[in-house]
């Protein structure tokens, strides 16, 4: 499985092994993740609780994500930095974006930094890339059915998705800004609460590598749809909110199947 950076393979020309990153056994990290929104996201009316969130299509931009690479290069000293020296400067003199290509897509990419970790034979090399416009395009929703666990009316089993935990359901809100005057002692300000959060925690799991990208272009068009999005968790829980910061996904494992962490805050306008 070859790793390329226009069109040059990082281990034929500069002795690069794709290696681990921490966590999963594929060299990449990021490279799944749905970025933030950007863009006028929301507005805080100070006399009640929570935000207002934008959820109109004309109101839906998003960021750029950053993608790490993890290798290793051997040799003695000399030719691994010989190698580098080599790296550093065909990556630095692109004038554009440049096409990563990996087992897990292609990235249009520039380069933001490269940390080598030196031992004696052996070097560790880290390599942080920013994608500035993902490709979040395709994807389908499944269809709705009536299960425990749901996003929109449909089953989060659907989206390979397995609910591990959810922290701030039950949570109280900080108060929002107070704002007085009192010299002689202390002074307070009843006012409303800002936004809750809501940390879900799930684990995608997919069959085989192709599945597991349909799982994830399908989770990128259901949270780049209009409106708010209706999570039932355990049919305990119904919460109506939105993600401003997209997901992440990290640790990811393939072996006879394909495991990963699936991990996303949730901005709730209500919570019953």
């Amino acid at each position: 499985m070859a790793y390329l950076i226009d069109d040059i393979d990082i281990t034929d020309t500069y002795g690069i092994i794709p290696g681990h990153i921490s966590g999963g056994n594929i060299a990449l990290q990021g490279c799944f993740d749905m970025p933030s929104r950007i863009g006028d996201i929301s507005h805080d009316w100070g006399d009640e609780d929570g935000l207002e969130i934008y959820t109109a299509s004309g109101d839906l931009f998003y960021g750029g994500r950053d993608i790490s690479f993890e290798g290793l290069i051997m040799g003695d000293r000399a030719s691994i930095y010989g190698n580098l020296i080599t790296l550093y400067g065909d990556i630095t003199a692109a004038t554009g974006l440049s096409v990563f290509s990996t087992p897990y897509g292609d990235f249009n990419v520039y380069p933001k930094m490269a940390d080598p970790s030196h031992f004696r034979d052996i070097s560790k090399l880290r390599i942080d890339f920013r994608e500035p416009a993902p490709d979040m395009t395709g994807g389908s929703l499944p269809a709705t059915h009536t299960d425990p666990y749901m996003i929109d009316g449909i089953p989060m089993a659907s989206f390979g998705l397995y609910a591990a935990d959810y922290k701030g359901v039950i949570s109280l809100a900080e108060m929002k800004e107070q704002t007085f005057t009192k010299i002689e002692a202390e002074g307070y300000k009843l006012t409303k609460r800002k936004a809750g959060k809501v940390e879900l925690t799930c684990w995608i799991i997919a069959a085989d590598l192709n599945a597991f990208k349909v799982h994830v272009k399908n989770l990128y068009a259901l949270f780049r749809s209009a409106g708010e999005r209706t999570f039932t968790l355990n049919n305990q829980v119904i919460i109506v909110g939105a993600l401003v910061n997209g997901f992440k996904i990290d640790r990811v494992m393939i072996a006879n199947f394909i495991i990963a962490s699936f991990k996303c805050d949730i901005t709730p306008t209500s919570m019953t």
